[in-house]
């Protein structure tokens, strides 16, 4: 008998078939198969690959071969959502197809199902369902109404030599899975926004800030998903191997925990606290004991020896008027900014309250994947302590990088102030006590910079004890070496200023600058605290939800996560019928209740000979 031939299928598969053809009649060969499935190229996709062995029975797989009872199915939403039942609404149907002695049999029929020839069925989501599933589904899953439904597609292929395929979500007409874990464009597809705190509320009956402290809201935003089933029912029969003949694919295209605290805005509030703290002690640095005392010591220090050269001597020095301005428009312009870790894993949206988490970059570096692509069969998406840890990195991460942006602009408006002011300095009469003058030096509005480079135009003007003029001859002398004396002052008390202030500012563990930036730095401990808390009590261990990628339903017997040493039997020995098998991209559960919410599911099966 010539084998049957077909382009849908792989090599190793066609030689099966080849191979099944010429020893077809054959009774009661015991056959051991060890194979391994290769995935189909996506970036999302596994194989199970196991040893068995069965008997082989009397089954004619060739082109001409014995007709077979097949089944396929795929559906973008399925399971319970609080108390909706989503594989009872008509708006989740997706499709499913029959293919028995009568023919072929779709639901929904054309023409909502559109025909693609050789028993191929394709059923896009449309506008219309997805706005009367929205009415249906409330506040607890929230879908892109204005999303381009090109992506959302369920698909089926029931043929007659016992091969079936079921795909849904991101797939073509095909069946082909078209999502990656990386979308191009600024904005990818998202299939759906599950409100956690509406599904907490309902399924679980508590409230989520009183099961989580500190957490408003929460809500997991899944981008696009797709899965995909197929199964070669004949020669899983023949060979009584169910996972040689059984490819089972998924791909999700990010998932994002998005939370909501108070914990945040105390965080901008306190921040606001510390700049508006700032301003008010930086201008009260003009009154400053410490930086008077810097200035005078300093001014005085410098003029001595200049005085005595003169035959003069210095009595005081004092400081009026001084005023610092300082602006912190840049700064404040941070306090609704954005802020993420390098990695882009946590970001901070400081206007909203709203943080997210990236759970597919995440739990990529955690599992050593590709995103949460790639995942063996029910892998549960854990936030245990090696997560928690790699995210704790992160937020804090985030959160330095926001301390460091604020110090930066800080320091810059610092460097920016302006400062004015009076210096007034006492002259004496060689090494007695007799006053004979007093110089006053009145500096301009100017910046920090310039009075460290003791260039701002400084003016002087001075007063003659008693009330004398320096017009006389008896005061020519001295009036001429006070002059020379006030000339030689004004680089140094624009400098001897700016030293003391610029000290105050930046330099030791006391000054401006440190202070403020630990104050900034002990407001971000509780965000970080509440990211790891919130984090860990929605998707940790005994939590209140579970996420699990690559959800599957075990042939037999059902295993959560097969070991790989697990086996299976082959299809029934009395009927050579296979089960249904099911895989879903994503699986979300409330612990101890009915909820399962699957996020595009497929499944093939049973599939038997008529």
């Amino acid at each position: 008998m010539t084998p049957r031939s077909t382009t849908r299928r792989t090599l190793s598969r066609s030689t099966m078939r080849r191979l099944i053809g010429a020893l077809a009649g054959v009774v009661a060969i015991t056959v051991a198969v060890g194979t391994s499935i290769q995935a189909a190229p996506t970036d999302a996709a596994w194989l199970d690959a196991e040893w068995d062995s069965a008997t082989v029975g009397t089954l004619d797989c060739g082109p001409d071969g014995s007709p077979f009872t097949t089944r396929a199915s795929g559906k973008l939403l399925g399971g319970s959502l609080a108390s909706i039942d989503l594989d009872s609404l008509a708006e989740l149907d997706g499709i499913s197809g029959v293919n028995d002695a009568s023919g072929v049999s779709i639901s929904p029929s054309p023409p909502q199902s559109n025909s693609l020839g050789e028993n191929a069925y394709a059923n896009p989501l449309t506008v219309t369902a997805l706005d009367t599933l929205q009415l249906s589904l409330g506040d607890l899953l929230l879908l892109p109404l204005n999303a381009d439904l090109g992506v959302d597609n369920s698909y089926v292929q029931v043929n007659p030599d016992g091969t079936s395929t079921g795909a849904t979500g991101a797939v073509n007409n095909s069946g082909a899975i078209q999502t990656t874990a990386s979308q191009p464009g600024p904005n990818p597809p998202t299939f759906a926004t599950l409100q956690l705190k509406n599904i907490v509320q309902s399924a679980l009956g508590q409230s989520l800030s009183t099961a989580i402290a500190g957490l408003a809201d929460a809500s997991l935003e899944v981008g696009a998903v797709a899965s995909s089933a197929t199964l070669d029912a004949c020669a899983a029969s023949w060979t009584g191997s169910i996972l040689s003949s059984l490819q089972r694919e998924y791909a999700v295209a990010g998932v994002d925990l998005n939370l909501t605290s108070p914990t945040v805005g105390t965080l901008v509030t306190g921040t606001a606290g510390v700049i508006n703290g700032l301003d008010a002690r930086v201008e009260g640095l003009a009154g400053n004991a410490g930086v008077l005392t810097s200035l005078t010591s300093g001014l005085t220090t410098s003029l001595t020896a200049l005085l005595g050269t003169l035959g003069l001597g210095i009595g005081s020095v004092s400081i009026s008027q001084l005023s610092v301005n300082l602006d912190l428009t840049a700064v404040n312009a941070l306090l609704d900014d954005t802020i993420s870790d390098d990695a882009g894993v946590v970001s901070i949206d400081l206007a909203t309250g709203q943080i997210g988490v990236d759970l597919d970059g995440l739990l990529g570096a955690a599992y050593g994947t590709d995103g949460i692509n790639g995942l063996d069969p029910n892998t549960q998406l854990l936030i245990n302590d090696a997560v928690i840890n790699a995210l704790t990195a992160a937020t804090t991460q985030a959160l330095s990088n926001y301390v460091d942006d604020l110090n930066s602009a800080i320091q810059a408006s610092l460097t920016a102030l302006t400062v004015s002011g009076k210096v007034v300095v006492n002259v004496l009469q060689g090494a007695g006590t007799t006053a004979v003058a007093s110089i006053t030096l009145t500096i301009p509005q100017v910046s920090l910079n310039t009075l460290l480079n003791g260039s701002p135009a400084v003016t002087s003007s001075i007063a003659l004890a008693g009330g004398a003029a320096c017009g006389g001859l008896a005061t020519a002398a001295l009036c001429l070496l006070l002059n020379s004396l006030s000339n030689g002052l004004t680089s140094n008390v624009a400098k001897a200023l700016g030293t003391a202030l610029n000290a105050a500012l930046f330099t030791g563990p006391t000054s401006v600058v440190s202070t403020t930036s630990a104050a900034l730095l002990a407001l971000t401990a509780p965000v970080i605290t509440l990211v790891a808390n919130a984090t860990r009590g929605l998707f940790g261990e005994d939590a209140l939800l579970s996420l699990t990628a690559n959800a599957q339903n075990s042939p037999d017997p059902a295993n959560a996560n097969p070991e790989p040493a697990w086996s299976v039997p082959g299809p029934d020995a009395a009927t050579r019928s296979t089960g249904q098998y099911d895989v879903a991209a994503l699986r979300l559960t409330a612990v101890g209740t009915t909820v399962q919410l699957d996020l595009a599911r497929s499944s093939v099966g049973t599939s038997a000979p008529r």
